[in-house]
């Protein structure tokens, strides 16, 4: 299990095409370090799972708001994931208790969901660009994962620090210092370096954005 502290902030053509010049291609920014940044395009379509007919219901139950399955494609290579998550806002960031494992078989899953009564309820697709920063050198560094995606059309940066297992944090790259106050501070000053107002945040899920978009 792993935690995340996440922000999304929603951007403009000109601040997304800004961004992409200096983290992807020119991999050079004056005020954020790129530890690891590709130009490669990342597709992902997410499919969520329910047992329950609205979101009323799902709260009501305690059922997790993230019960999904994750398809993504790398330059041609597919990989899917199955990820069960539980979110809480605190100050519009959002804290998620997180469990995911890797799929050979995500026809398998959806046939299992199927037999125990959960359906399909919201699919949303991305693009995104990937990469690993932090705000300054030396040992014990805050890194963020940036994303930079494009979701049914709307573009957001998504910025997220993990907190996690040593195991994990050595394979994802990430390091992390506590308390998590000092943890949502250095994720907005992040935001600020990006160029980008925290107070832009936007704390909704995505499926209430893509919903309130469609109307």
């Amino acid at each position: 299990m792993s935690q995340e502290i996440e922000l999304k902030v929603p951007v403009s053509q000109e601040q997304f095409n800004a961004i992409y010049q200096k983290i992807y291609v020119q991999k050079n920014h004056e005020n954020i370090i790129i530890l690891e940044s590709s130009t490669d395009k990342i597709f992902k379509s997410d499919e969520y799972f329910t047992r329950y007919n609205s979101r009323e219901e799902m709260i009501k139950y305690n059922e997790p708001q993230v019960i999904r399955i994750r398809t993504e494609i790398i330059n041609g290579k597919k990989q899917s994931y199955f990820t069960i998550k539980r979110k809480t806002l605190e100050n519009g960031i959002e804290v998620n208790k997180e469990d995911e494992t890797f799929l050979e078989n995500d026809e398998a899953l959806r046939i299992l969901f199927e037999e125990a009564g959960y359906k399909r309820w919201f699919y949303k697709e991305k693009t995104s660009y990937s990469s690993y920063c932090a705000l300054e050198e030396g040992a014990g560094q805050t890194r963020f994962h940036l994303e930079l995606v494009t979701v049914n059309g709307m573009n957001y940066v998504e910025v997220e620090l993990v907190i996690d297992d040593d195991e994990a944090e050595a394979k994802a790259g990430v390091k992390t210092k506590k308390p998590e106050t000092n943890l949502k501070a250095e994720l907005e000053k992040f935001i600020i370096a990006l160029g980008l107002n925290p107070a832009d945040k936007d704390p909704r899920s995505w499926y209430q954005i893509i919903s309130e978009n469609d109307r």
